[in-house]
């Protein structure tokens, strides 16, 4: 497909940010169509892929990844969080579409790592349930070889934003960046939307807002 044909709006992160509320909002828009399954991982490199997400939900072939997306709609997008820190999702998703939007939901650092050790606490990924030891422990996590440690209880790696930021700017030019933070959309879900959409150079438009992803208290066993 030409560009044109492509996904062209990447929700990139950060995770426990509001990725899932900006994708559904988003997604009521007439114009956006956002992939029928949130979470591709499509273009993270293997062992990110095969340590960052469940057992089967890494979409791997580019025929099964448009094939979420309906391309009679201006706009067609997608939001995998763990691309915010991936160079090699950066790199990939500009060889893709160069002339994507890239959006990037930030968070207050210590908040978003209270309820990313949560999740994992709950979804039984992280076996230290205090959250100042599972801080202390990255340390010891990150000379391990295990890829698991490495990719998903290396929390200091969720918060390098400005890193981050710069990495997806220097890729892709300021233009085709945003930022924006939890707070706005929480307090201000509207214009913070508006502003979403002014970025995309669309009308705008009232969708209706709810929380989603709220914290759950529900655990369940790991699936791998």
């Amino acid at each position: 497909p030409s560009y044109n044909d492509k996904p062209n709006l990447f929700i990139v992160g950060a995770k426990k940010a509001g990725t899932t509320s900006a994708h559904f909002y988003l997604d009521q828009h007439p114009l956006i169509h956002m992939s029928s399954r949130k979470e591709t991982y499509y273009f993270l490199d293997n062992d990110e892929a095969l340590h960052g997400c469940d057992i089967g939900f890494h979409i791997t072939s580019e025929e099964a990844y448009l094939d979420l997306f309906d391309t009679t709609y201006p706009i067609r997008g997608e939001s995998t969080p763990l691309y915010l820190k991936s160079k090699a999702a950066c790199r990939n998703i500009h060889d893709f579409n160069p002339e994507a939007k890239i959006l990037i939901l930030l968070r207050e650092p210590t908040a978003l790592l209270h309820s990313l050790h949560q999740q994992l606490v709950n979804r039984h990924r992280e076996p230290i349930r205090s959250f100042k030891e599972a801080l202390d422990a990255e340390k010891d996590r990150l000379g391990t070889t295990s890829p698991p440690s490495r990719y998903k209880l290396s929390y200091s790696s969720y918060v390098h934003f400005s890193d981050h930021i710069e990495m997806y700017r220097e890729r892709f030019g300021t233009n085709q960046v945003k930022t924006i933070l939890l707070q706005d959309l929480a307090q201000n879900p509207q214009q913070t939307y508006q502003d979403i959409l002014t970025f995309l150079n669309l009308p705008p438009h009232h969708p209706e807002f709810r929380t989603y992803n709220q914290r759950r208290t529900i655990t369940y066993p790991a699936l791998h």
